[in-house]
C-alpha cells in the first residue's frame, strides 16, 4: 500500500468580510474631556478556502496582517 502524501497547498479563494459595529460601545469619556476610541473596532472576518492547511498556517497568515495593519510591517512582506 502506497500513502503519496503532498506538501502542496493550493489556495482557493480568500476573502476579508468587515462586520461593521460588530464590536461597537458608547465612546468613554477621560477625565480631560476627550473621547477614547478604545473599543470602537469592527470585527474583521477572514474566510479562506484552500485544499489543506498546516496546523499554524492560518493563524501566521492572520497575525502579519495584523502587523501590516498595525504599520509595523509594510504589506510587500507578503510578496514571495
Amino acid at each position: 500500500m502506497s500513502l503519496n502524501k503532498s506538501y502542496i497547498r493550493d489556495f482557493y479563494e480568500a476573502k476579508v468580510v468587515v462586520k461593521p459595529e460588530s464590536f461597537r460601545t458608547s465612546p468613554s469619556e477621560d477625565s480631560e474631556g476627550s473621547t477614547s476610541a478604545q473599543n470602537q473596532y469592527d470585527l474583521i472576518e477572514l474566510n479562506v478556502s484552500a485544499s489543506g492547511f498546516a496546523y499554524h498556517q492560518i493563524r501566521y497568515i492572520v497575525a502579519i496582517l495584523y502587523q501590516i495593519g498595525l504599520g509595523n510591517e509594510r504589506p510587500e512582506v507578503t510578496f514571495m
